[in-house]
């Protein structure tokens, strides 16, 4: 019987008006290809994050949503509360 585990992205949303990425990974174990445990980890990203470790995916969307416009928001935003 060989154990076997893989993370996996199995789903992301697109929350706020800075296009915030919440990122939901899905780690599997698997017992001769048969899943027998499944966990999750949430994470959330923002328009200042450094996603050069994420997955291509994540990396895309984040490209595609994160305008000039929308991390110069984010940034005052985050000025103006104090960040």
């Amino acid at each position: 019987m060989a154990l076997t585990e893989k993370t996996i992205v199995d789903k992301y949303e697109i929350v706020g008006p800075w296009k915030h990425i919440q990122v939901r990974e899905s780690l599997v174990i698997e017992r001769d290809g048969v899943p027998v445990s499944k966990t999750f980890h949430r994470y959330v990203l923002v328009p200042s994050d450094d996603i050069t470790e994420q997955p291509e995916e994540i990396r895309n969307v984040a490209n595609l949503l994160w305008t000039q416009q929308i991390k110069d928001s984010w940034n005052e935003h985050r000025v103006s509360i104090g960040q």
